[in-house]
């Protein structure tokens, strides 16, 4: 992803953040409270473009940074290449979404088979 689009998703999430009137505390306790906690810490970086939501769980809280700031669904989401938000980098950005899943599904079978866990 170019360093521009990076700069698009911070910048955006940052005027949503300050139009909101919230803080990074108040907008974290929220999220938690609407199961999908993240730190004010990553809820920094993402704001300044040190990092960007990556995982699939990550994703479902940029969803719901969204709603609880009164955006439009999906964008921020698609800033980021999530999927649903069509073509181009989002549909890249899906199969990685994606994967991690089947992984993490396939890691969990082979813990609950275990007799010694």
């Amino acid at each position: 992803m170019a360093a521009g689009e990076d700069e698009k998703f911070a910048g955006e999430l940052r005027r949503a953040i300050e139009q909101s009137g919230l803080t990074l505390t108040a907008i974290s306790q929220r999220l938690r409270t609407r199961q999908r906690p993240v730190s004010v810490a990553t809820l920094s970086n993402w704001q300044s473009g040190r990092s960007l939501p990556g995982g699939e769980q990550s994703l479902g809280v940029v969803a719901a940074i969204e709603e609880l700031l009164g955006r439009p669904p999906e964008s921020l989401a698609e800033l980021v290449g999530a999927p649903g938000c069509g073509g181009g980098r989002c549909a890249r950005r899906a199969s990685s979404v994606i994967a991690p899943r089947k992984r993490c599904s396939v890691r969990r079978s082979r813990r609950s088979a275990s007799p010694l866990r």
